[in-house]
């Protein structure tokens, strides 16, 4: 947990401008909302059990962790420097176009015959937003780290992970006391 605060003396993780947690290599969004699962698994523990976390000369309780994870998820949802929900289907700006069978081609109301597998080219290649919003996938792309103050989301491919997508809703589920009361 130590490597995740910046006033930690064990701190290393990087976090791209916007606030991202980054990781060279692909899948970056995967492993934010992972780590921020796991942030929130570890401060409900530690507040079960009246404990903060010793890092060097800095203590840390598990609302600093909540906060870690809380912006995390919030990046996710559009608060980039893009402005844009990495959830599909999430606020008016989210990724059109994602790598994904059920979400790129008409569906079978629209084109009643049988789509191939190689048939389904001229819709994967297609420029136009796909025809079946994915809501609630999350999109990995890779995030290339071009500088300290410059990053760029790749999205060669935009694949959905549903394991992200599972890390995000247990997190929010998790809020949802904190939002009702608030």
């Amino acid at each position: 947990m130590c490597t995740l605060i910046p006033e930690s003396s064990s701190y290393h993780i990087e976090f791209t401008p916007g606030g991202l947690i980054y990781r060279p290599g692909g899948s970056n969004l995967q492993h934010a909302t992972t780590i921020s699962f796991l942030l929130l698994v570890y401060a409900n523990y530690l507040e079960k059990s009246s404990q903060t976390v010793n890092c060097g000369e800095v203590s840390i309780s598990p609302s600093m962790l909540r906060q870690i994870a809380q912006r995390q998820v919030n990046y996710i949802l559009g608060e980039n420097p893009k402005g844009m929900s990495y959830m599909v289907g999430y606020s008016n700006l989210y990724p059109q176009r994602i790598h994904h069978r059920g979400s790129s081609l008409p569906s079978t109301k629209d084109h009643p015959q049988v789509i191939g597998c190689k048939e389904g080219s001229i819709y994967f290649n297609s420029s136009d937003p796909n025809p079946n919003v994915l809501v609630g996938a999350i999109v990995v792309g890779r995030v290339k780290m071009m500088s300290m103050r410059m990053i760029e989301l790749i999205f060669g491919s935009l694949n959905p992970q549903l394991i992200s997508m599972h890390h995000l809703l247990v997190f929010l589920h998790s809020l949802w006391p904190i939002l009702i009361l608030s």
